[in-house]
């Protein structure tokens, strides 16, 4: 009886143990599913065609990590080409080739919005605080100085020219759109700080909401994004001071401005190119989100992922990183976006990359993984 139970025991005991090894393979090799931040398995790309055009565009080096420390967001000074970024701390850095990066200001930050660099890429204006009542200050890179603007600012957006801002503020319990003259807010003499505020609209009724101040004489609005929110987009001439519905409302609305007059939408689960009226040029047949694309030289370059969970709420859940994406590298010929073509395989390079906030920067990609907030660059040459 005893040998029978030992034999029972035994088996049992090989059972349990091939299970457990069955257990740990399944789990190694499965593809993590983009929910609930990094994983230690590599992604499925995309599952998206390629497009059949005589120019290729490839990858012409490996993946290259820039910044020494995790990025909240960047910029690119237009005239040097110099790389600067505000850490997750706050602080402000110059990203260093072949060196430690040079940190330009080392005063932290907390609770970081966003950051706005001024159109010359002289200057950083950094929101913080609530983000329903956020505050602003801009970080002057020729003095490496900080200024702090009216704690009554509820939204701001550069000029063209960048010597003035646009502002939603609240002034005796009023709420107005006004300009800014930022050289004589910045200016010493009290009398001149005097002068710097001139209301432009009284009672200004868009609240929540995006600024793009893209062009000298019109500014656009844009409802932040949210599928819980009908959002809408609209266009003010300054000369006129009139108001054009140039997006009607819809969920989950996000625009990036590719340049002045195109730009990339996403609203109501679906994505699309628009002109500056905002009408659309050109639908996607699958998602994409405007924060994973940029324009080089007529192409469209975005980081394409396939939605892992039906139940995802978009765009929320993703700019609330409750969720992650799987991300492949593809150009698009802006007159065929059926047809994407595979630019980087990141499993090459043993990456997961979750892509935002691209930017150009000669034959290079630059972007922010959301994995791990490091600033990449990724360097794309065409051949014929």
């Amino acid at each position: 009886m005893r040998k029978i139970l030992g034999f029972i025991i035994g088996i049992i005991g090989i059972l349990a143990l091939a299970w457990l090894v069955y257990f740990i393979i399944s789990r190694v090799t499965t593809a993590p599913v983009g929910v609930g931040g990094p994983k230690s398995t590599l992604p499925t790309l995309p599952t998206l065609p390629a497009a059949g055009t005589p120019e290729k565009s490839v990858a012409a080096g490996q993946i290259e990590t820039l910044s020494d420390e995790a990025v909240f967001d960047y910029w690119i000074a237009s005239s040097t080409q110099e790389i600067f970024y505000v850490s997750q701390e706050g602080k402000i850095a110059k990203v260093n080739a072949g060196g430690q990066d040079a940190f330009l200001s080392e005063q932290q930050i907390g609770d970081l919005n966003f950051i706005l660099p001024s159109p010359d890429s002289q200057k950083v204006m950094v929101a913080f605080g609530s983000p329903a009542q956020p505050q602003f200050s801009v970080f002057d890179l020729i003095n490496n100085s900080w200024t702090p603007l009216p704690l009554e600012i509820k939204s701001v957006a550069w000029s063209p020219e960048a010597k003035r801002l646009a502002a939603v503020i609240i002034q005796n319990n009023q709420t107005n759109l006004a300009l800014i003259d930022l050289a004589k807010y910045l200016s010493d003499d009290v009398k001149q700080k005097e002068k710097v505020i001139k209301v432009i609209i009284k009672n200004f009724a868009l609240k929540d909401l995006k600024m793009d101040w893209l062009r000298p004489d019109e500014i656009i609005f844009t409802d932040k994004p949210s599928s819980l929110v009908m959002g809408s987009t609209w266009r003010l001439n300054l000369s006129k001071l009139n108001f054009d519905e140039i997006i009607s409302s819809g969920t989950g609305l996000m625009i990036k401005w590719l340049k002045d007059d195109l730009g990339l939408k996403f609203q109501n689960q679906k994505s699309s190119l628009i002109n500056w009226a905002g009408q659309t040029i050109n639908d996607f047949p699958f998602m994409v989100l405007p924060d994973k694309c940029i324009l080089q030289s007529e192409f469209l370059y975005c980081f394409l992922f396939t939605p892992a969970n039906p139940k995802t709420n978009w765009p929320d859940d993703y700019l609330q990183k409750s969720v992650y994406t799987n991300d492949g590298f593809y150009k698009f010929d802006l007159n065929n976006l059926t047809a994407p073509e595979l630019v980087f395989d990141p499993t090459a390079a043993e990456k997961i990359i979750d892509a935002a906030n691209l930017k150009t920067l000669g034959n290079k990609i630059l972007f922010i993984n959301r994995y791990d907030n490091q600033l990449y660059g990724l360097e794309i040459t065409t051949v014929l």
